[in-house]
């Protein structure tokens, strides 16, 4: 049974989807080192394997290939939010870095305020 339990996690394309987002996003943040995601998505992994055991052991009827699509959707929409999130963040960090620099650090809100006051 193990053996087909495999063969069935590797048609489950959403559930590897979503194991790399978070582990992305867990890298992102620091809570998982660079060299570190291999192992964080083997582990991940291999839990999704047992569990999906474990259910076919007490829980025959229950069909992973059912909610797989949902979770593939629920790692796409993650994907697109930590895109836009890390991208507004990356502006933003641009943004400081550039500022006061000639031609690509200026700044017109500066310069109205200015002439205002």
């Amino acid at each position: 049974m193990l053996e087909r339990i495999v063969v069935e996690f590797s048609a489950l394309l959403g559930f590897a989807a979503l194991i790399a987002l978070l582990v992305n996003v867990a890298k992102f943040f620091g809570w998982i080192k660079d060299g570190d995601a291999l192992y964080w998505t083997s582990g991940a992994n291999f839990i999704v394997i047992i569990t999906m055991y474990a259910l076919k052991l007490f829980k025959p009827e229950f069909d992973f290939a059912n909610i797989d699509p949902i979770v593939a959707e629920i790692a796409a929409v993650g994907t697109m939010l930590f895109q836009l999130i890390s991208g507004i963040l990356a502006s933003r960090l641009t943004h400081y870095a550039v500022k006061g620099l000639p031609i690509i650090g200026k700044s017109f809100t500066q310069e109205r305020e200015q002439n205002l006051g």
